[in-house]
């Protein structure tokens, strides 16, 4: 319930600075999204796709009438991102899930390829020390997951509040 209240509160928090216009408000409802997929990735790790499709849907029509980041980026950054999330899916026989190859995909959709790129890439780089610092911590090589899609839905969420 905490990590649920401090994702909620933050999100909100990043969506105070969108108060200026309607076409900036009308992507709310995708920092919403993000918080629901950083506390169930935290808690379940799960980003379920009751969460992810019809969020990827939202983005895609938002790029089309928002032209932000225009339908051409939009969908550059599903095949992109998705793409990528796709074949580290497929490559690592099941440490990655498909609610993070979805939720990539809403991350390009919704801030276009570049980005959505960059999100994914410092959810790696944080998971990765987060996984070397847990090692060298217990003097072992830590297995256990990782919620990179947490991550990647905190990332994005402060990328979705810059681009404006």
């Amino acid at each position: 319930m905490l990590a649920a209240t401090i994702a909620v509160s933050a999100c909100f928090l990043l969506m105070g600075r969108w108060v200026e216009s309607p076409h900036e408000m009308a992507r709310a409802p995708l920092l919403i999204v993000l918080a629901a997929a950083i506390v169930l990735d935290l808690t379940a790790f799960i980003v379920p796709n009751v969460l992810t499709l019809p969020a990827l849907a939202y983005a895609l029509v938002l790029a089309i009438l928002l032209e932000r980041p225009g339908i051409g980026r939009a969908l550059m950054g599903v095949a992109v991102v998705g793409g990528s999330l796709a074949l580290m899916a497929a490559l690592s026989r099941g440490r990655v899930g498909g609610g993070d190859v979805k939720l990539g995909a809403v991350l390009g959709a919704a801030l276009g390829w570049q980005p959505a790129l960059v999100a994914f890439a410092l959810s790696q780089v944080v998971g990765l020390v987060y996984v070397l610092l847990v090692s060298l911590a217990r003097r072992r090589l830590v297995r256990d997951p990782v919620p990179v899609g947490a991550l990647m839905a905190l990332f994005g969420a402060v990328l979705l509040t810059l681009n404006r």
